[in-house]
């Protein structure tokens, strides 16, 4: 084997260990897309770029995120130019460096007070203005992003650095051949430095003194398990746009892989959109809301074992219908068993796999990754704020932190079985939950780490003392 060949297969080895293999990559990938879909905001589409939404999951990589202002439109030249799209900007690179241009407008007389604001003059022309434009952003982005507050180069960023944000303009032609060629040899010179490059990457900086020899690392079951259970979502369910991804899931989503993130997007999002619970006086009316919660909630079922049926539980509780609500949390303590893998959220790390729980990975890693989730996964029991389908014995828990609630689900199980038995003055049944309640909250089944969103062994314990409460029995 050649020496160039050897190294390049040595790399690739030392890759798929830090980073992943191929088909973790691309999962990573394939959920940045997702939640690009899902989220939605009245102010800018989100679109995930950087390493991580190249899938790359890098040692102190920050969040990247791009968003397209419509208001504007760019043309290459002025003959291509439509004047009745907003703000039209046209291309001039006569006194710019290769890659960089200025963006001159050709309506200015037509704009608003506001969109003047971010030009400037430049020998007799009217030049959008980078700075003017950037501090204008940074001011209207404060009252939906207040952390945002600090322009980085191009972008916004948060104090910590954990995040970039950039509002981009968008050119939807781009035909000048010398433009392209400029652009090509620029890339052709980063390709040609080769992987040395990678000594300058926290991650990948130790690249030359990985051993040649095989080195185990986690399955790639595991690695796939880990990366799509920490989707997250909007706080607030209206912003979910479910038809989008659905749209995408039906027409574009060719692989197994693909099709499966999609649905799992679609399952978590679907847990979160019921309406509200409010009087209506028209029984046609009420019936026809609760036979469209029930059937948004039963696709959410499809994301892990416990916390979508737990969900639909909780809102046949919030119905009064107590019976069905039982009978479905007894369904979920029998699915408790030791080869289930209780995991955490985008905040709180997934633990560590026992032997057990390995072995059935290995046995189930020819299946749908779908199947896999839905039969082996213990997801935590999130509700997001002003949640409609929380019990109302904590919706002034959820007011009172003012971030998504978070339920370790065997907890959470009990708790709303001890709900159902008093509403039904089951008392006996109701001291029963309350001492399933007791051990899980000393031992949780998911994992703690060092966050300021509500821990979920605390909430384990607000949960008894809740159930506490509700009995007149002092804590």
């Amino acid at each position: 084997m050649s020496h160039s060949k050897a190294e390049s297969l040595h790399f690739y080895k030392y890759s798929c260990y830090k980073i992943g293999t191929e088909k973790v990559v691309r999962a990573r990938r394939l959920k940045y897309t997702c939640k690009d879909l899902i989220s939605f905001n009245k102010f800018f589409d989100q679109i995930s770029s950087g390493s991580l939404g190249e899938g790359l999951d890098l040692k102190g990589s920050d969040l990247d995120i791009m968003s397209i202002n419509y208001n504007f439109a760019v043309y290459e030249s002025e003959k291509d130019a439509l004047q009745d799209c907003g703000v039209v900007l046209v291309m001039d690179t006569e006194e710019t460096q290769p890659c960089f241009t200025n963006l001159r407008v050709t309506n200015y007389n037509s704009l608003s007070s506001c969109i003047k604001q971010v030009m400037e003059q430049h020998r007799g022309h009217n030049l959008l203005s980078s700075e003017l434009y950037k501090s204008q952003f940074r001011k209207q982005l404060s009252l939906i992003c207040p952390d945002l507050n600090k322009i980085h180069g191009p972008c916004l960023s948060d104090k910590g650095d954990n995040m970039d944000f950039a509002s981009c303009l968008k050119c939807d032609k781009f035909t000048n051949i010398k433009h392209k060629n400029i652009l090509i040899n620029i890339l052709k010179k980063s390709c040609e430095t080769g992987i040395q490059i990678f000594s300058l990457s926290k991650t990948l900086h130790c690249y030359k003194r990985f051993p040649n020899k095989d080195r185990r690392s986690e399955s790639e079951v595991d690695q796939m398990i880990k990366e799509l259970t920490r989707f997250s979502f909007p706080n607030n369910p209206s912003t979910i746009r479910m038809s989008h991804t659905l749209h995408t899931l039906l027409h574009h989503c060719k692989t197994r892989l693909s099709k499966g993130i999609f649905f799992l997007c679609l399952s978590l999002g679907y847990q979160r959109i019921a309406r509200p619970h409010i009087d209506i006086a028209n029984n046609k009316q009420l019936y026809k809301n609760y036979i469209n919660d029930i059937s948004h909630l039963l696709v959410g079922v499809n994301s892990d074992a416990l916390s979508g049926w737990l969900k639909l539980a909780s809102y046949f509780c919030l119905q009064k219908n107590h019976f069905s609500s039982i009978e479905i949390i007894n369904n979920c303590l029998s699915k408790c068993t030791n080869d289930k893998i209780s995991v955490g959220t985008d905040l709180l790390p997934i633990i560590k796999l026992n032997w057990k729980q390995k072995h059935e990975l290995k046995l189930v890693a020819q299946e749908k990754l779908t199947l896999v989730l839905k039969t082996k996964i213990l997801n935590p029991v999130i509700f997001a704020i002003k949640s409609s389908v929380i019990p109302t014995e904590l919706k002034l828990e959820a007011r009172v932190n003012f971030v998504p609630t978070i339920f370790d689900p065997i907890a959470y199980a009990y708790f709303l079985h001890f709900l159902c038995c008093y509403h039904q003055q089951d008392f006996i049944s109701c001291e029963h939950c309350i001492t399933q309640l007791l051990k899980t909250s000393m031992v949780s089944t998911t994992p703690i780490g060092p966050h300021t969103i509500v821990e979920v062994c605390k909430t384990s314990q607000i949960l008894l003392g809740i159930a506490y409460q509700i009995q007149g029995k002092k804590i």
